[in-house]
């Protein structure tokens, strides 16, 4: 028996990156969110990511997500 696609809800996550670019952001532990996209406002132009999944490590620990690329976002 195939179950249906569950579909999850949008959401927005903000962040401030320091000098050298990098930010925090704080999600459920153990827990993994599908199909993420980093948008960036930045010199008057709008840029973003392809789809990532953001997966946070377990309660009380911190870890690094590497490095996310934006381009220019399409008009």
């Amino acid at each position: 028996m195939n179950s249906p696609q569950k579909k999850g809800e949008g959401g927005h996550f903000g962040a401030q990156t320091d000098a050298q670019g990098n930010f925090s952001i704080v999600g459920p532990p153990n827990a993994t969110i599908s199909n993420v996209k980093a948008h960036v406002w930045m010199n008057d132009s709008n840029y973003e990511s392809t789809s990532f999944n953001l997966s946070f490590p377990g309660s009380g620990k911190t870890g690094s997500m590497g490095t996310i690329t934006v381009y220019p976002a399409a008009n």
